[in-house]
């Protein structure tokens, strides 16, 4: 599925040129390259599987913010298709590993500002609820957003 998209990686070994960078391959699907661009950088800040591998990125400095993003539209890519594959929800103990899990802060930044995203367990039950008899579920007064 990378490769269909073009996010593997291409070496350029030929002759004594052995030593140029590694880039993306792009012999791929340009528009499903770059329909995950913007998901890629909203999945950055708010997806806990994919924060955690862009800090793990960010921390061993030794790539550009742009071979991080690309790193980053990889990762979502391969959480979506095993979704599809598997049809179960979505996990995030199972997208990564468990001490970056137990690290992780669910935490979502807005420009400068940064905030604990809401817990939707414990209503998601009672909205259930409301909607299979019919009613519209409340959102003012109501426990969680």
């Amino acid at each position: 599925m990378v490769a269909y998209a073009g996010l593997n990686p291409r070496h350029h070994r030929s002759g004594s040129s052995i030593d140029r960078p590694t880039r993306i391959s792009k012999i791929g699907n340009a528009t499903l390259r770059s329909s995950l661009y913007m998901p890629a950088l909203s999945a950055m800040r708010c997806n806990p599987a994919v924060a955690a591998l862009v800090a793990r990125l960010k921390s061993a400095g030794r790539l550009k913010p742009k071979q991080i993003v690309v790193a980053a539209m990889r990762k979502l890519l391969v959480l979506c298709f095993g979704v599809l594959k598997t049809g179960k929800r979505f996990a995030p103990t199972i997208a990564m590993p468990a001490s970056a899990y137990a690290n992780s802060l669910f935490r979502c930044s807005i420009g400068s500002r940064s905030f604990r995203r809401p817990d939707l367990s414990p209503c998601r039950p009672a909205r259930a609820a409301e909607v299979k008899q019919g009613r519209r579920p409340a959102r003012d007064g109501a426990p969680c957003p």
